[in-house]
């Protein structure tokens, strides 16, 4: 397997990437709806079981994908990045991993704590604490709404900050973990 050079993403990095943020962008949206719409019981009850058996297959890519990560390491922001823009780049990409990582588990947490097991598509199952947990349940209710938040935030700054490089800096930022080319 090739090592990230100083200036792209290897194949491996580029896949990864953009199979997280699918499935990401995918599960925000379906909890937003879980959270925000009145959906009756034979709809909601479905829509949350596939909810938490993708996010659990997320969860154990995503782990995967920060191993390979810290194993890769980062390319050297593109020539004409302020250390300020890559400090900032930086920090976002280690905020949208680790909210990867917190947002899965704390839910699968918050099933578990509240009674509920987790079936992952008939693959396994997660099975419920033996006495429910009301304080876990509490607490991982709040970080998986609040880091869900946080992560929503720093994917529009992810984002706006890959386009504005793209359509305004016209630099290779976007176009390396598109295509690997860092020109």
């Amino acid at each position: 397997m090739k090592r990230n050079n100083v200036t792209t993403y290897d194949l491996v990095s580029r896949v990864n990437h953009w199979i997280t943020a699918v499935a990401i962008i995918a599960l925000l949206g379906v909890g937003m709806v879980l959270g925000n719409v009145d959906l009756a019981d034979e709809v909601k009850f479905p829509l949350i079981g596939m909810h938490k058996a993708i996010g659990t297959l997320v969860l154990l890519f995503v782990l995967w994908r920060v191993f390979w990560r810290i194993r890769q390491g980062f390319p050297a922001p593109v020539p004409g990045t302020t250390p300020a823009q890559a400090k900032l780049g930086h920090a976002i990409h280690w905020m949208l991993l680790a909210g990867m990582v917190v947002i899965p588990a704390s839910g699968i947490l918050m099933s578990v704590s509240a009674g509920y097991p987790v079936d992952v598509f008939g693959l396994f199952t997660i099975p419920a604490m033996a006495e429910k947990a009301p304080a876990l349940h509490e607490a991982t209710e709040t970080a998986h709404f609040a880091v869900s938040l946080l992560v929503i935030g720093a994917l529009v700054l992810h984002v706006g900050a890959a386009l504005k490089h793209h359509f305004v800096e016209r630099d290779a930022t976007l176009t390396r973990m598109v295509s690997g080319k860092a020109d």
